[in-house]
């Protein structure tokens, strides 16, 4: 029986691994280093809610916890680190909520700043869902890879060593 349980447990958690990978990016966490860059780009305030799509383990969601942000959301496909994230914050909800859920199916509306680390073809499908649900005005930070098509406010990479990040502002709609 406990053979059964683990095998099963095993499976869950590697299943859940790859299908996070395959359809938005695979588990590789934001650098420490570049928690403050992330911070200053997101210039959150008391009246905004955030969305970190591809939470893992919420590493950077205790980062955003610590500013004055109304609500902070992360979304995590990934079993084993969303079960981490859920421990890390299950004392700080209802403002940090982690939620084992595919953000590819999250209304946008409700974010005013939007977080991701996410593959190349996930940025191309995300585009079309930041266009389509995303209020003017909501900041969009994006870890290593643009946004297909969008220029960026801000393109932050102080060193050639760097990881690039982006910060796009939702232009009003015409």
């Amino acid at each position: 029986m406990w053979l059964t349980l683990t095998i099963l447990v095993i499976f869950i958690v590697i299943a859940s691994a790859a299908w996070a990978g395959f359809h938005g990016a695979p588990w590789v966490p934001t650098w420490a280093k570049d928690f403050n860059r992330v911070r200053g780009l997101a210039a959150l305030q008391a009246t905004d809610t955030v969305y970190e799509l591809g939470a893992g383990e919420g590493r950077l969601l205790k980062v955003f916890a610590a500013t004055s942000a109304r609500t902070i959301v992360g979304f995590e496909l990934s079993f084993l680190p969303f079960l981490i994230a859920k421990v890390r914050f299950w004392n700080q909800r209802p403002r940090v909520q982690v939620k084992c859920q595919d953000f590819f199916h999250v209304d946008f509306h409700p974010a005013t700043v939007i977080f991701c680390f996410l593959t190349p073809p996930a940025m191309r499908k995300l585009k079309e869902k930041f266009e389509a649900e995303c209020r003017p005005g909501t900041r969009i930070i994006s870890y290593a890879f643009s946004i297909p098509g969008w220029t960026p406010e801000v393109t932050d990479k102080p060193a050639p060593s760097a990881m690039t990040i982006y910060r796009y502002v939702v232009p009003p709609r015409p």
